[in-house]
């Protein structure tokens, strides 16, 4: 699943509420696609889900382990349309297809966080030969004209279709073991070697293949030089953010003469739950933008147009600008090991200023009927306008979650930790929550502790308190968070109050860091409970994993020291003295299958972590043998890293897991490799 992983690890949160799991796991609405695709297959067919998809394929079909495939994209609206069409189209012919387990899929997949290389790829056609292919491309286009779907960036688009795509790749899955302990997609090349089949966000071939389906493509509507936008106006000259909607753009205007910033949106993409797309939001935050004008709270809006099928936003620069979060990192001082009074007096002070100045610009959207919505860290900029300035300018960014009251469809966008469960649940913000939000940054700018508000509302309490104690948190702006952050909307103080508050004097005393809660607690019990609850939600009778972990688990194997029960165990090893007699069995019971090359030499999601893990187990013979297998590896020189190369396993290697022999032979070959 690597192809499919995107930030924040979302997709492995969609099977449990409380911890990682694959899409294996994953109950998708069978209603969307599955009960009408099934209802059309013969009896010879079954469908079989496969992660995020559903494998649609009769009796004895055979399909090659490479070659060339058929995407199609869907927008949610004529996704079940588009569906039935090809669906019907490859019963009829006899073709093995997929397409995503669901709606809540297909809206992902032509979302921000999705990686681009996977991105929009809702059907997925197999032929069985080149010409197979041809044919199938023509009768899908002819079948499919009228609908409309995002670009697929990995692929080319047959002839002037909107949805259909193809690219040459592995048709099976085909996969070899990588340093890090995953496995990749690989091809082979014209010479039978192992290739890995990349998935990359621009149309790639391998070598030695060519593009039986080109056709003479028009001319392109814009006329300037590569590396431009717009017949040569914008110089593009580096990418500030990528995404499946649109990257970000530093550039030079050459009619200006300045620096800019344009952010692009492609059509299709980024479906909101109210229908609009990214092109859509684009030109919504580009009005938006010249509504505020002449506040002087945002970047100015300086140009708008339409690049071939993408539309561009031209911004003000804000040169020597950074994100809130990285400011407040600067002058925290919460993160000061030894704090003066005098920096905590200096520290309140522009604490006070910055939110002062944010509420400021909070009142002015709101006295103009524009909420927000996705008021966080990352979108309120801080720099010195002048070198000379006291206190820094702030400014707002990234526009496409605010709306107009009245005028605007609102936008399901919202920052988990600076955002309220009513938005959640009614699906779009209120000025009130951009008042939960102005306390949310107050509350990072003391802490930034605002994830596990996901997880706790009132977890900010117990930090508020700490403050108080320690750093002499004026109570003012205690209540004035506590009163933002209130559950109840009617409850939080609008702007005015917040200035006013904000604008009082304080005089700290002395902080005064304490251990107070460290001093009140048994630490062998907290110890104890944390060990206890790890045994708990052990699952024996799983094989992918023993204890729920970071999502990179089913990525890499169930047993790795970073990832897997081997550093479960290995700390409840060394934290009692003992481990459960089923854990051992358990990790006896895994297939480390050691000539398949199935698990990797390194130490944190490897072999060398494994034994290590082992050695501690009382597992010695075990540990040996899995070091043992490892010098041959062909992985074993492919990083010099600590993590998972050959510096790691270096280390394990002169430890008392290994014969005398092995370990003379094994220290001079580290030497050479990390030397």
């Amino acid at each position: 699943m690597g192809e499919l992983l995107i930030q924040d690890k979302q997709l492995f949160s969609m099977a449990s509420k409380e911890f990682y799991e694959p899409m294996s796991r994953y109950q998708p609405l069978l209603g969307d696609y599955h009960a009408q695709v099934r209802r059309l297959l013969p009896p010879d067919w079954r469908i079989d889900q496969h992660n995020v998809w559903w494998g649609c394929a009769y009796e004895g079909a055979q399909i090659p382990a490479q070659g060339w495939k058929i995407h199609l994209s869907a927008t949610p609206a004529h996704s079940p349309a588009i569906l039935m069409t090809v669906a019907r189209m490859m019963i009829e012919r006899r073709v093995t297809f997929k397409f995503l387990v669901d709606r809540t899929l297909l809206h992902l997949s032509n979302g921000k966080r999705w990686s681009r290389g996977a991105a929009g790829k809702f059907i997925t056609v197999y032929p069985t030969s080149t010409e197979h292919c041809a044919e199938l491309l023509e009768d899908l286009h002819r079948a499919t004209i009228g609908y409309w779907g995002p670009y697929i960036l990995s692929d080319r688009r047959y002839k002037d279709s909107r949805i259909v795509h193809y690219r040459y790749g592995g048709l099976l899955p085909v996969k070899r073991l990588d340093v890090s302990g995953r496995t990749v997609h690989v091809i082979q090349d014209q010479d039978g070697n192992y290739i890995d089949d990349e998935r990359t966000p621009f149309f790639h071939l391998p070598d030695g293949v060519q593009d039986p389906f080109e056709q003479p493509s028009a001319a392109s509507v814009d006329e300037g030089e590569d590396g431009t936008l717009c017949k040569g106006r914008y110089e593009v000259r580096e990418v500030l953010a990528s995404s499946n909607p649109g990257s970000v753009y530093l550039a030079w205007d050459r009619h200006g003469e300045r620096e800019v910033v344009i952010k692009e949106g492609r059509p299709y993409t980024n479906v909101s739950a109210r229908g609009l797309d990214a092109m859509q939001l684009l030109k919504k935050e580009h009005r938006l933008l010249g509504l505020i004008a002449d506040l002087g709270i945002a970047p100015k809006p300086l140009d708008f147009f339409l690049d071939w099928e993408h539309a561009y936003l031209v911004e003000e620069y804000l040169e020597g600008s950074h994100t809130l979060r990285g400011h407040l990192l600067q002058i925290g001082l919460l993160l000061r090991t030894r704090p003066t009074v005098e920096y905590a007096r200096e520290y309140y002070r522009r604490y006070r200023h910055l939110f002062i100045e944010l509420a400021k610009m909070v009142k002015a959207l709101h006295d103009r009927n524009i909420v927000f919505s996705d008021l966080s860290m990352a979108n309120v900029m801080v720099f010195m306008r002048d070198s000379d300035d006291q206190y820094p300018t702030l400014k707002l960014i990234d526009f496409e979650g605010a709306y107009e009251e009245g005028i605007d469809v609102p936008t399901h966008l919202m920052t988990p930790g600076f955002s309220t469960q009513q938005a959640a649940d009614r699906g779009m913000s209120t000025k009130r929550d951009d008042y939960y939000s102005i306390g949310g940054l107050m509350m990072a700018g003391l802490f930034p502790m605002n994830s596990l508000l996901v997880l706790d509302r009132d977890a900010h309490r117990r930090y508020i308190d700490a403050c108080r104690r320690d750093f002499d948190l004026p109570d003012d702006l205690a209540e004035l968070i506590l009163a933002l952050l209130h559950p109840d909307e009617e409850q939080r103080p609008g702007m005015e109050h917040v200035i006013e508050v904000l604008s009082a004097e304080h005089e700290p005393r002395e902080p005064n860091i304490g251990t107070y809660e460290l001093d009140r607690i048994d630490l062998d019990q907290t110890i104890e409970r944390i060990l206890g609850y790890a045994d708990s939600v052990a699952d024996f009778d799983r094989n992918d994993r023993l204890y729920p972990a970071d999502a990179m688990v089913f990525d890499t194997n169930p047993l790795s020291i970073a990832h897997g029960a081997c550093g479960v165990a290995y700390v409840m090893q060394r934290a009692r003295g003992t481990v459960d007699p089923r854990v051992i069995e358990w990790i006896r019971a895994q297939n480390l299958n050691i000539k398949g090359r199935t698990y990797s030499p390194g130490l944190y999601t490897g072999l060398a972590g494994i034994a290590w893990s082992m050695l501690e187990l009382g597992l010695r013979d075990e540990a040996i043998e899995a070091m043992e297998h490892t010098r041959e590896h062909r992985l074993l020189w492919n990083s010099p890293t600590l993590f998972d190369g050959a510096s790691g396993w270096a280390w394990r290697s002169c430890g008392s897991s290994a014969r005398p022999a092995t370990r003379r032979i094994w220290r001079r070959r580290a030497r050479s490799a990390i030397s």
